[in-house]
């Protein structure tokens, strides 16, 4: 019980997260997503232009692991089964001359150690020219944040997979990084033979 009720707090947590950052402007997050419709006059075809932007950051919650300070993207990768504790605080907090809206401490199991690392460096390690076009997805989800300050426990990483697109004609190439978490979701599939990135059927009854 006490498992999940930390695994409920910690969903409620990232659900959180996740619905502020379609539309708006959150200062909790890095970034913004803003979504215009237009329709052609001549076929009448929809077409949407989404634009993601790195937002400004301002007043936000600050986020602990084990109490050290870290980013909240290390959420996404965290495995929920070493959780042990979540402690939420609401009201402004100050640490380290910053202002905060309130603090979240997340405590794992005491033999667990995060064995963390940022999008940045992960790009420098896998990736040999450190100025190439690069776009990181976690779990089918395109990551839109700033990759020096996206952190991941690579305990938690199941997979990698790196895609090169090349285009000579429009002189294009991107990277596209596509990183699968131990999931039992991702885990499932592995065992089945299933591409990581195949839509999982039961989720659409």
């Amino acid at each position: 019980m006490k498992l999940l009720r930390h695994l409920t707090t910690l969903l409620l947590l990232c659900f959180s997260l996740n619905a502020f950052s379609i539309g708006v402007s959150n200062d909790a997050l890095h970034s913004s997503v803003l979504i215009n419709l237009y329709a052609t006059s001549d076929s009448g075809i929809k077409v949407s232009y989404i634009t993601k932007s790195t937002a400004i950051e301002k007043s936000k919650m600050a986020y602990f692991l084990n109490d050290q300070m870290i980013d909240e993207s290390v959420l996404k990768t965290l495995d929920p089964n070493i959780i042990s504790d979540i402690k939420v605080a609401s009201g402004t907090f100050e640490y380290e001359n910053n202002s905060f809206s309130g603090k979240i401490q997340v405590y794992t199991n005491v033999e667990y150690t995060p064995k963390l690392i940022t999008l940045s460096d992960m790009k420098m390690r896998y990736i040999s020219i450190a100025s190439a076009a690069t776009v990181f997805e976690i779990d089918n989800e395109v990551v839109n944040s700033a990759y020096d300050r996206f952190w991941v426990d690579q305990n938690y990483l199941l997979e990698i997979i790196i895609e090169k697109i090349e285009n000579l004609k429009e002189n294009l190439a991107l990277h596209i990084v596509k990183i699968y978490t131990k999931s039992s979701e991702n885990i499932k599939k592995q065992k089945e033979g299933k591409p990581l990135n195949a839509s999982d059927p039961s989720m659409n009854n």
